[in-house]
């Protein structure tokens, strides 16, 4: 019987396998490892603004987002004013849903907050939209008369810019004490009649900046403290009166010089006024009064009006020393009275009116320093 021997054959076997482990551990040392692939994203917080009263579905702009793989979707979960946004699930993109949020007077600004997703990542963006107001015509009805600080305070909370009406400040009945009307300040035009009246402490009128058009009459009458007008500067016609009667404290008339055209003109009874320089009125359909200022000392900035449809006064002023500034009056439909100017010694501006046959009524001259007649006048003696 042959005997056989297995020892080499099993040494064999096990240099092969060991061969093998030492191969596939160096393999396995050879050969990176790959990290397991996950979803990534980003966003980023949407700041923007809009001019307040859009139109719906106005397009405001568009969240970002990015991600490695997948699609990413876009909600709204959080608005300081709901319904006022609408979002594309898909693009990002932010509109107008309710144009009424969007006012300036209800919301200065609108936030939220946009929900980025893919899948089961989520990240937040912060949305911060700013609207920026505009000038917004608000109509009041009717006349408006104010007494009191505080009605002059609750009336202007309300930031009209037109009154259909008239706009009093002052009581006709009793003297009134406020002295501030500067939150009249939205207000450009009214329909009627301004009347500034019977003011004891009021020293300008600061706060009428804005009004261009006062369609009939502008009434400044006995404010014991008013020193200033200049707020008046944007108005440039009235159809129909000017009045600047009683105030004890006003020495010009800087706030009128923009008034071209009126129906009436009647400057009385402002005892610090000394000329009338600020008045550039070309056309006074009615009438002209020029009375009782005491320290007025001439009237030339009258000179580019050339007739009037009805009567001129010329009355106490006691310094006044000339009329120059009738020069160019060439017709005048009634009367011409000029009296009790104590000083007054050159009525020479009267002389082409009346050598050309301009004056169609009563001439009444008396009480002045010189009173020559119509004839004086047009014989050239018309000044001592």
């Amino acid at each position: 019987m042959k005997i056989f021997n297995a020892t080499p054959l099993f040494q064999f076997v096990l240099l092969c396998a060991t061969f093998a482990v030492v191969s596939c551990s160096k393999d396995s040392e050879d050969t990176p490892l790959i990290p397991e692939v996950t979803d990534l994203l980003t966003t980023s917080n949407f700041v923007a603004s809009i001019v307040e009263n859009p139109e719906q579905n106005q397009v405001i702009g568009a969240v970002s987002g990015a991600t490695t793989q997948g699609t990413l979707s876009y909600t709204i979960t959080s608005e300081s004013s709901p319904g006022a946004l609408a979002i594309n699930s898909a693009s990002g993109e932010l509109t107008v849903a309710d144009p009424a949020a969007f006012d300036f007077e209800i919301n200065t600004t609108i936030t939220g907050i946009v929900a980025v997703t893919n899948g089961t990542i989520s990240q937040n963006a912060i949305i911060t939209i700013s609207i920026e107001d505009v000038n917004e015509d608000k109509i009041f009805e009717g006349t408006v008369i104010l007494e009191t600080q505080q009605e002059i305070d609750d009336f202007g909370a309300n930031n009209y810019t037109h009154i259909t009406g008239s706009l009093q400040i002052g009581s006709i009945d009793d003297a009134t004490t406020f002295n501030d009307i500067t939150p009249l300040s939205s207000i450009r035009s009214i329909g009627n009649r301004l009347t500034i009246f019977r003011n004891i402490e009021l020293t300008s009128l600061a706060g009428l900046e804005n009004i261009e058009t006062v369609i009939n009459t502008i009434y400044i009458i006995q404010n014991d403290k008013l020193a200033d007008i200049s707020a008046l500067s944007n108005v440039t016609e009235i159809r129909l009166d000017l009045y600047v009667w009683l105030n004890p404290l006003l020495s010009n008339l800087n706030g009128l010089h923009n008034i071209t055209s009126v129906g009436s003109l009647s400057i009385a009874e402002n005892s610090a006024l000394t000329d009338l320089d600020d008045l550039h009125i070309s056309t006074a359909n009615n009438s002209v009064i020029i009375s009782d200022n005491d320290l007025l000392t001439n009237i030339d900035s009258l000179n580019s009006i050339s007739s009037i449809n009805g009567h001129i006064e010329i009355s106490y002023n006691a310094s006044l020393t000339n009329i120059d500034g009738l020069s160019n009056l060439n017709f005048l439909l009634y009367h011409l009275q000029i009296n009790n100017n104590i000083n007054l010694t050159n009525l020479c501006g009267i002389q082409n009116l009346i050598v050309n046959g301009g004056l169609s009524n009563e001439y009444i001259v008396h009480s002045n320093a010189y009173n020559p007649t119509q004839q004086d006048i047009i014989d050239g003696n018309c000044s001592i």
